[in-house]
């Protein structure tokens, strides 16, 4: 797994729909919030937990850390 890094994009293209993996490093409970998605929440994980998620459709899809929203991304999906 890649440490969590401040301003880091990655992008990987033309692999088949594989499902997104969401996983916590800190030393408390997290989960992983879709607030454009009728607040779609992942289940509280804690540290070394993965959570596995497939996107349904192309697009952007912004996410956030339940408790901490300031801690957010985006996914892309082509």
């Amino acid at each position: 797994m890649l440490p969590a890094v401040s301003g880091l994009a990655w992008s990987i293209r033309g692999v088949p729909a594989l499902p997104a993996l969401f996983s916590v490093f800190a030393a408390a409970r997290q989960s992983v919030l879709f607030p454009a998605e009728s607040g779609l929440e992942s289940t509280h994980m804690f540290p070394g937990e993965v959570w596995e998620r497939r996107f349904p459709a192309s697009g952007r899809c912004e996410y956030a850390c339940g408790p901490h929203p300031e801690m957010n991304g985006v996914v892309h999906v082509e």
